[in-house]
């Protein structure tokens, strides 16, 4: 497991833009040089919405078609 640098004031406020654009969470850890599961942690921690990404609304679909809900939708 790598540890990479702690977030900065600015990257949080870059996460925040990036997500408010509608970017999925492999888009904007490619824009933002972190891994996917950095983005989402720190935008857990953050109270931030972040949009699905391809293989993410590819789940939700299935999960549609199946007649379930994803929890809070």
């Amino acid at each position: 497991m790598t540890i990479s640098a702690p977030w900065s004031k600015e990257e949080d406020q870059r996460l925040r833009d990036l997500a408010h654009s509608g970017l999925g969470s492999e888009d904007i850890a490619t824009r933002m040089k972190r891994s996917r599961s950095a983005i989402r942690a720190n935008a857990e921690r953050l109270d931030i919405t972040i949009a699905c990404g391809r293989n993410e609304k590819v789940t939700v679909r299935r999960l549609v078609e199946l007649g379930l809900k994803a929890k809070g939708k």
